[in-house]
């Protein structure tokens, strides 16, 4: 746990240094993004065993139904390089979330739309850190690097994005019941959906 921690902070103070040092030059904007979100969950399934192994092979129920229930945060510091075409952004920071937590690094192209709509789009690359806890019942998040595209809409101060994220697992439960079926269940997410505030955009100007 704690080099994971270290690494998130040597992750983090190498991408702002690497963005401060463009700060200088004409064409570039940067400042703070903090997103609000809530993610599609599809609680895939649950299975059984035979009570006496905690290997999870006879399906029970499976159920495909998705829903949003999993709040989160996000802060991100956004570098943008500005061109005739558009804005190149750079976007490194941290998400936070029930199952889904760790670094990430965004790559996206903004462009006007209307007046002052601006359109984005990109990938932005999610590195899930991984929680366990207990022993023969608990839960799990899974790890591993996230690759996910992701459109928004909005105004250079406040817009919406969702991240693509195709039903991969993020999260496992177990219980085992020594007297009786033991039970897992897993549980898939599909898109983030994020309510973003650029606050450098926010602030009044000099």
């Amino acid at each position: 746990m704690r080099n994971t921690i270290l690494s998130l902070v040597v992750f983090l103070t190498f991408s702002i240094i690497t963005f401060s040092q463009v700060t200088q030059e004409a064409g570039y904007r940067g400042g703070l993004i903090i997103s609000i979100s809530n993610s599609i969950v599809t609680h895939m399934t649950y299975e059984t065993d035979d009570g006496h192994t905690i290997i999870y092979t006879t399906p029970k129920q499976i159920n495909n139904s998705k829903s949003f229930n999993s709040y989160g945060v996000g802060i991100h510091y956004s570098g943008n390089i500005i061109s005739e075409i558009g804005e190149f952004e750079f976007r490194p920071g941290l998400f936070f979330s029930s199952y889904y937590i760790g670094p990430e690094l965004g790559v996206f192209f903004n462009t006007p739309i209307y007046k002052s709509i601006v359109g984005t789009v990109g990938v932005n690359f999610h590195y899930n850190v991984h929680f366990e806890e207990g022993n023969s019942s608990g839960y799990s998040t899974e790890d591993g690097l996230f690759i996910n595209p992701s459109i928004g809409i909005g105004f250079k101060a406040v817009f919406l994005s969702f991240d693509f994220i195709n039903d991969k697992r993020i999260y496992s439960s177990h219980y085992f019941n020594p007297n009786g079926p033991s039970t897992i269940g897993y549980q898939n997410i599909s898109g983030i959906l994020k309510l973003n505030l650029n606050i450098s955009e926010m602030l009044p100007k000099k």
